[in-house]
């Protein structure tokens, strides 16, 4: 017989944002607006990044070291309204993207979630070591 009260928690750990540092760099998953529920999925869009904003500068990072944004979208048809958000953010920026839209999403998840990707590598290191 399943534990429910563990499901439950379960559950609720995995709304949560996280961040997990990698052998490549630093990975925040799960970024989404804390309050949803009647907010547009642009200022959703807007809060998400505000959050990694602040988890990424607790590692000494910032939305410009971002390589890869993974973005799950449960509102397909009000998503273009995030496409000033995203060039305010990474107006300088360029990370590769990729949208993964999540169809029959419940009402009582957010419209928009993150997946951010930082990178890096030693400065110092050269071209040659790069490659291989």
């Amino acid at each position: 017989m399943k534990n429910r009260k563990n499901e439950r928690n379960s559950r609720q750990a995995s709304t949560a944002p996280r961040v997990c540092q990698t052998v490549d760099g630093l990975l925040l998953k799960n970024l989404h607006a804390a309050e949803f529920k009647g907010v547009d999925v642009a200022d959703q869009c807007r809060a998400a990044f505000e959050q990694g904003e602040a988890l990424l500068k607790e590692y000494g990072f910032t939305l410009r070291d971002v390589t890869q944004l993974v973005c799950l979208i449960a509102d397909a048809d009000n998503f273009p309204a995030c496409f000033p958000v995203f060039r305010q953010y990474f107006g300088e920026a360029s990370p590769a993207m990729r949208l993964i839209w999540l169809k029959n999403t419940p009402r009582s998840a957010p419209g928009v979630t993150f997946d951010l990707l930082v990178t890096h590598y030693d400065e110092d290191m050269g071209d040659a070591e790069l490659a291989a």
